[in-house]
């Protein structure tokens, strides 16, 4: 009888640590831009804090510019997305905080 391999599948929801490694910065400055309502907001289950990855592939979306569709129900990610850009354009040229665009 052959042994089949079993691959788990990749998690849709995941912790701030693996979601920060997703968008390759460190914990602390994402907890950071999340605390201050700069990146989605994660899913609490029980007492965990979760991200969902095709949210925080859309943000990524919109910080390079793709389009991002309008159809989807992430009204929250669609309302701040023109802040986010403004934000990691800032970031990318060294820009300080108090240089950075708010948010309306």
């Amino acid at each position: 009888m052959r042994q089949q391999l079993i691959i788990p599948p990749t998690p849709r929801l995941i912790e701030m640590a693996h979601a920060a490694a997703f968008l390759g910065i460190g914990e602390r400055t994402f907890e950071t831009l999340w605390r201050t309502n700069r990146l989605p907001q994660p899913h609490r289950i029980g007492r965990r804090l979760l991200w969902d990855v095709k949210v925080l592939d859309r943000y990524v979306d919109a910080l390079s510019g793709l389009k991002v569709p309008e159809d989807t129900n992430e009204g929250w990610f669609l309302q701040h997305r023109t802040v986010y850009q403004a934000s990691f354009s800032c970031q990318v040229i060294g820009m300080g905080a108090r240089d950075r665009p708010r948010a309306a």
